[in-house]
Formats: structure tokens, C-alpha cells, sequence
């Protein structure tokens, strides 16, 4: 239900007959913030709820308090208003806000909320022209993210003089400085004295309440460090890893244009080692030591086996038609080099070498395959 309006304790700001929690409060938020209890529990009647009472409860409390926390980490605190102009705020001046709520928590039945205030709310505390309090909240809200049903969430107070839930006190500022600790629950005259069981009961609440937050800004600063620090981690990692890649592309872009000109190089040096080969081959013919048509088969020899070239080219080259064996030879080898030397060396009635000589003049195939046979 939306709009539910119960009166609230009065803001306590000095030491009096319920005073002790003020002062552990003021003593920790430095007087900044006021605790103002805004509602207690039991069972009321109300004008928007006519056939039931409405019953707050120590759940009602802790709903109230849990929703106040979820609002508060998006950002959202929850004001406090004149006479609950804001439910209307039509003008600008109805929607302005007399303070704004820090925290809520409960002691005794009770709700509290620390409250910073307004100059101007302040002010009218002290004149007497507020004295009371009053709450707006929701009796079954819906979450605006997750659309779940969240039960009691607190709207706004007010402060106002038509409360309608009695037994509160009125609301009294007052100025004072705000004795110690140990001062706080024994007074001067009697008339002040006040209940201390009660009066400790509250002190240690806000004591604890105090550690709390301590604890919390404490632990909440180690992880921001720890978060920073990771950060920092992070990025370094980011950098030294974006670095290695643009080296490791500089070193592929280079490993290839180094293999491009090994290729390169090779093709030239195998053009090289051929026109060499040639150049050999052709000053042989030039000078009677090789005949033309041995061209081909000798640039492969000069390029294969360098010393087999020159054991065929050593000698001049003979013609073995002069000697009645023009037609015989055998470029694939199929005649063994030996053999054919001797039938030249009967036919012509000469020396072994010599027909040697003639055989491998005319047929260097064959010679080179005899060669190689030997070399095995």
C-alpha cells in the first residue's frame, strides 16, 4: 500500500532521559547526522486499511531495512519532507527536501534512521514550528529491477505536527557538547540521571554500529587497492603483450622477405653455376676436346660431377670412323665401357688406352656410367 503515514520519534541531539544513543551516534558521525526513531512496533489502526489493523513487526523492521540498503547501493538515498508535500509535489516548493536519511537500523523494537538535515528544517526544529514526525512507505513493493516482491520499503519521512501514530516523543533540538564516553550515563543533578541499562543497551548498538563501518571502509579499501593494483597488472600484461605481437609480426614479415631473397639468390646462383657450366662445356667443343652434340650430356656432367668432366674432356677428341667403328656407341649405357674399349683396341690393332682414349671421346654417357660404376 502506498502512502501509509505513522508518526515518528523525534530527532535526538543531547543528553536527556533517552540520550545515550545520541551521544555514541554524534560522537562517531561528528554531530553531522541526528538519529531519529521512525517507527516502533505493535498494531495500529489506519484510515487506508479500515477492515484490519496494521501490524508492524521485527520482520516489518528488517524488510524496511534491507530495501533501504538495496536503494542505497544504486545511488538512491530517501528524503525527508515538509508534512508529506513530496507525495503530491506539484510545485517545486512541495518537492524540496527538509534531510536526507544515511542509514536505518533497530534496536528495541524501534527503527532508526541517521538523518542529515536541512538548515532551513533545522532551523524550524528549533523555532517549534515542527515537532513531530511521520513515515510514508510500502506495504508490499515490487523491486523496479528485478520486479520481485520485496515486501515493507520505506518512501520519505516528514516532519509535521499532525502525526498519526502516538507514544513518540516530539522532536527537540538542542546545543550541547557532547560529553565522553564515560560521562554519558552519569549526570550532575539527579533530575537528569538516566535509565542506564537502556542507556547501555543503545551505546553498545552504536558502538557496534560504529565498528561496523570501520570494518567495512576498512575492508572496502583493501579491495579497492587490491582491484587498483590488478589494474595496473592488467595493463602492464595488455602492453608487454600488444609489444611482443608487433615483434613477432616485424619478425614474420622479416623471416619472409629473408626467405624471398634466399629463393632469390638460390635461383640466381643455379644460373650462375649453368651459364659456368655452359661456358666450360662450349670452350671444349672451341678447342677439339668435345663435340657439339655432347653439349647437352656435358653441361650435366660439369654441373653433377665436376671431376668426371674433367677426366672426359681431357683429351682431344678422335674420330672413330678414321678406325672403322663410326657407328658404335651406346648413350644408354647398355654396352659395357670396357668391352666396347677392347673391340676398338682388336679392330684397330692399338693400345688398350689409346682405344680408351677414342671410346670416351665419342661416347662421354657411356664413360660417365663407367666412372660412376667404379667409384662405388
Amino acid at each position: 500500500m502506498d502512502g501509509v503515514f505513522l508518526s515518528m520519534m523525534p530527532i535526538v541531539d543531547a543528553v536527556d532521559q533517552d540520550g545515550a544513543m545520541a551521544v555514541a551516534v554524534d560522537r562517531f558521525f561528528g554531530h553531522q547526522y541526528k538519529a531519529v526513531n521512525i517507527l516502533k512496533t505493535g498494531n495500529f489502526y489506519h484510515p487506508h486499511m479500515p477492515d484490519e489493523m496494521l501490524s508492524i513487526t521485527e520482520e516489518t523492521l528488517d524488510q524496511l531495512i534491507a530495501n533501504f540498503e538495496t536503494d542505497l547501493s544504486r545511488g538512491q538515498e530517501r528524503p525527508v519532507d515538509f508534512n508529506h508535500l513530496m507525495e503530491t509535489a506539484d510545485t517545486p516548493e512541495n518537492g524540496r527536501a527538509a534531510g536526507w536519511i544515511k542509514k536505518l537500523f533497530k534496536a528495541d523494537g524501534r527503527l532508526y534512521a541517521l538523518t542529515e538535515f536541512t538548515d532551513e528544517a533545522t532551523g524550524l526544529i528549533k523555532d517549534k514550528k515542527y515537532r513531530y514526525t511521520s513515515s510514508s512507505y510500502l506495504l508490499d513493493a515490487i523491486d523496479i529491477e528485478t520486479r520481485e516482491r520485496v515486501g515493507n520499503k520505506l518512501k520519505s519521512y516528514a516532519i509535521t505536527n499532525t502525526p498519526h501514530i502516538q507514544g513518540l516523543e516530539p522532536v527537540e533540538l538542542r546545543e550541547y557538547v557532547a560529553p565522553k564516553p564515560s560521562e554519558a550515563f552519569a549526570q550532575s543533578e539527579p533530575s537528569q540521571s538516566i535509565d542506564t541499562k537502556e542507556g547501555v543497551n543503545k551505546m553498545e548498538l552504536a558502538e557496534k554500529l560504529q565498528s561496523e563501518s570501520v570494518e567495512l571502509r576498512a575492508e572496502l579499501e583493501m579491495k579497492d587497492s587490491a582491484i587498483n593494483a590488478a589494474k595496473v597488472e592488467l595493463k602492464e600484461a595488455c602492453e608487454l603483450l600488444d609489444k611482443a605481437n608487433e615483434e613477432a609480426v616485424q619478425l614474420r614479415e622479416a623471416a619472409q622477405k629473408s626467405a624471398e631473397k634466399m629463393g632469390e639468390l638460390e635461383k640466381i646462383n643455379a644460373d650462375l653455376l649453368h651459364s659456368d657450366a655452359e661456358r666450360q662445356v662450349e670452350l671444349k667443343i672451341l678447342t677439339g676436346y668435345a663435340r657439339k652434340e655432347q653439349k647437352d650430356v656435358l653441361v650435366e656432367v660439369a654441373l653433377s660431377n665436376p671431376a668426371a668432366f674433367a677426366e672426359l674432356t681431357k683429351h682431344k677428341v678422335v674420330d672413330l670412323a678414321e678406325y672403322g667403328v663410326a657407328g658404335v656407341k651406346d648413350e644408354d649405357g647398355a654396352i659395357d665401357f670396357v668391352d666396347l674399349c677392347k673391340q676398338v683396341q682388336k679392330e684397330k690393332g692399338i693400345g688398350f688406352t689409346e682405344a680408351a682414349r677414342m671410346v670416351a671421346a665419342q661416347n662421354p654417357r657411356l664413360t660417365f656410367a663407367h666412372m660412376q660404376k667404379r667409384s662405388k
